[in-house]
């Protein structure tokens, strides 16, 4: 019977498939689209996924950017643990050894192939893959819960009630607050340890244009370290709606003039788009900009925030009680922030971990701010275990976004021996550099293949770190 279900709701679609594709499941167009990879070389996806996984088949909104917390999704892992262990009371369990088998080989066979997918597509730890079984899943765990309880009646009610007010949490405690307008009052600030924190002194009334003010502005950190989240609260003043939809920009901004960190994002993170202001209607958004763990340190960091469109750019911002008075500019700065030295024998300590043979744990660029057709020095500092079967070279290469190489400095490597080993090279920017703040990937090249970077959960990450960023001007 579920055969010939199946047959009749899916087989078309099947047979479509290969007579398109020449290929019944599709998946080698949906290679070409996602770029696909050998399952077998990717078993690590599996164990770095199956959280997410689990997470998105109770609760991860949006593509996955609104998820509940994982408390919720932890919880609920141990009470399906606990339901699902009545089963094994063969003794007390209203369902027949047939169909829990029958029931139990449909999770697992959807479930292995699901985490096949995951090995062979970056995303596909998507839990909505996991959806067709759900009848069999439920059928199990109430089974299971049952078996413990030994009456349907509490079942009905514990499980009902449990599984609406779960419901009733995401629903109101998250995904509603993450879709409707921004809170119209100023938060007090806070750091990312729940203390409070002295504020940065917002700046006095600014207006952007002639679409908003800002009313004022904080930033909850007054000191960082490489790796941080910095958290910006902003408190807008609409003045009118605009056609076109305008972005706010928040840049962080280091002592050398180079924009280290920033976030592009609609006002109230698409809560309150500009095309659907209200005038007179303040909100308050709060920014988080992740630093780079690569940050240079010690620094001093500038935070500063604007509006811009694709057609018009930034817009003015003119600052105090006047603003027809005031001289515009196009960012507000908000804040400073200190990035403490952090402790070591060498500058910019890290840990890159390439191939499980190199750790590079140090670097230093300098001068990190130049005009086009100038050079840097870079000094990486290397860890060796032991030294390596196959010395790989070194590739040092100033890229945009776009993958255009400004200055490079690839091949060579220092003598590889067994502990810290020191490789200082040159890179020249060419003359037609636009000016632009720019990274420095660094990477090993071992038998014409980029080594990887190995997480320290032992997943593969990409095949270059980026250090600096440089300025130039």
């Amino acid at each position: 019977m579920v055969g010939l279900i199946t047959g009749a709701v899916c087989g078309w679609w099947y047979l479509r498939n290969l007579r398109l594709y020449g290929d019944i499941t599709g998946m080698n167009k949906l290679d070409e689209m996602w770029v696909g990879r050998d399952a077998g070389d990717n078993l690590w996806a599996i164990r770095q996924g199956l959280p997410q996984l689990w997470a998105g088949l109770w609760g991860r909104f949006g593509y996955g950017q609104i998820p509940l917390p994982g408390a919720m999704t932890t919880g609920m892992a141990l009470l399906c643990a606990a339901g699902l262990a009545g089963l094994v009371r063969t003794r007390r369990l209203r369902i027949s050894p047939g169909i829990l088998t029958t029931l139990g080989l449909a999770i697992l066979g959807v479930t292995a192939i699901v985490a096949y997918y995951m090995a062979r597509q970056p995303a596909g730890a998507m839990g909505r893959f996991l959806f067709p079984v759900l009848p069999a899943f439920a059928i199990l765990l109430v089974a299971g819960i049952d078996a413990w309880l030994q009456s349907p009646a509490r079942t009905h009610t514990i499980v009902t009630a449990g599984m609406g007010l779960f419901a009733a949490v995401a629903l109101f405690g998250y995904l509603w607050p993450a879709i409707t307008y921004p809170p119209r009052k100023l938060l007090p600030p806070s750091t990312s340890q729940g203390a409070p924190a002295d504020p940065t002194i917002p700046p006095v009334p600014a207006q952007v244009g002639d679409v908003a003010r800002i009313l004022s502005a904080t930033v909850d950190q007054d000191e960082v370290i490489p790796g941080d989240a910095v958290f910006v609260r902003v408190n807008w003043e609409p003045l009118r709606w605009t056609e076109e939809p305008l972005t706010v920009f928040v840049h962080v901004i280091d002592e050398a003039g180079v924009v280290v960190a920033q976030r592009d994002t609609w006002p109230g993170l698409s809560r309150a788009p500009t095309t659907s202001w209200r005038a007179g209607i303040p909100f308050v958004d709060t920014y988080r900009v992740d630093l780079p763990e690569t940050l240079y340190s010690p620094n001093t960091l500038t935070v500063s925030i604007g509006l811009y469109s694709t057609t018009v750019g930034r817009l003015p911002i003119a600052v105090g009680d006047t603003p027809a008075g005031s001289i515009p500019v196009d960012s507000l700065t908000v804040g400073t922030l200190t990035v403490r030295r952090q402790a070591g024998a060498w500058a910019n300590p890290i840990d890159i971990n390439f191939g499980d043979d190199i750790h590079l744990v140090g670097y230093e660029i300098w001068p990190r701010a130049l005009a086009p057709g100038g050079t840097t020095t870079l000094t990486l500092t290397w860890d060796l275990p032991a030294p390596p079967a196959v010395d790989p070279y070194i590739f040092a290469q100033v890229i945009d976004a776009e993958w255009n190489v400004w200055g490079s400095s690839d091949g060579g490597h220092p003598e590889w021996r067994t502990g810290i080993v020191t490789d200082t090279r040159r890179i020249t920017l060419i003359p037609e550099t636009p000016a632009g703040s720019y990274p420095v990937n660094v990477g090993l090249v071992s038998e014409g293949k980029r080594l990887r970077i190995i997480a320290a959960d032992g997943s593969l990450l990409g095949d270059f770190v980026s250090l600096g960023p440089i300025g130039v001007r």
